[in-house]
């Protein structure tokens, strides 16, 4: 199904990796002229309406896939996906300033944060690093950070680790759990947000699954950041040799 988007907006997204490499076999195939009938794995059975979607979008410039840093280092060594990132992908510049800000926002994800004098869990976590000798935040950590200093939510299919805590999942909320309800506290609380032109709600990144995001899609009821870079650069014209 193509989108048509309310004042024919393009959405901007963050994808992580199993979108990234999904989207891109889709693509693949699609190229060659072959059907998904007979290579259907385990996870495009179950999502290959959403992932067919953002996809069908993609190739209609609706949707707008960004691939930061980290992302793009995960899978650097995928055929199908350097092939797609070149293609149909958008990329922003990093500097030193940048990776700053994005290893600051990363920590404050894997920290307990405050709300009106209450004090909640870390919506994420750290791990053990050989290399530097220290706890430092997951990669899921780094790619929310790369996503919001952008000013761009994620795509995922990922909902343990970026929307909610299987621990105390609440099923009637599934959609904004605890940590994405802690991603976005802490991303206003660093002034990672936007107003709304139309009413007086506030924007901010966060993780969107896969289910969630192609539901509101849609329906034209997604409420989603606009990147801070206006010029992202296409693939194209990213030197990828070079970013390895």
């Amino acid at each position: 199904m193509i989108i048509k988007q309310k004042n024919n907006d393009t959405i901007s997204i963050a994808l992580d990796s199993d979108v990234l490499r999904n989207i891109a076999f889709i693509h693949s195939l699609n190229c060659k002229g072959l059907s998904l009938r007979y290579y259907k794995n385990d996870v495009l059975k179950k999502y290959y309406h959403k992932l067919s979607t953002v996809y069908e979008n993609i190739l209609q410039g609706k949707i707008k896939p960004v691939i930061v840093t980290t992302i793009f280092h995960e899978n650097k060594h995928i055929t199908d996906c350097i092939n797609f990132m070149k293609e149909l992908c958008w990329f922003s510049p990093v500097d030193e300033d940048k990776l700053k800000e994005i290893d600051e926002l990363a920590n404050c994800y894997c920290e307990p944060y405050m709300v009106e004098g209450k004090v909640y869990s870390a919506p994420m976590q750290k791990v053990y690093s050989s290399y530097a000798g220290k706890l430092v935040p997951k990669n899921d950590a780094y790619i929310m950070a790369e996503a919001t200093v952008e000013n761009v939510s994620l795509l995922t299919l990922n909902g343990k680790d970026f929307v909610f805590n299987a621990r105390n999942q609440n099923y009637y909320t599934e959609w904004f759990n605890d940590r994405t309800a802690g991603i976005v506290q802490i991303n206003k609380q660093h002034d990672y947000f936007e107003e709304a032109k139309f009413d007086n709600k506030q924007i901010v990144p966060h993780a969107f699954h896969i289910n969630q995001f192609v539901s509101l899609l849609e329906r034209q009821l997604l409420l989603i950041s606009s990147p801070n870079n206006k010029n992202l650069m296409p693939g194209s014209e990213v030197d990828f040799d070079e970013k390895s």
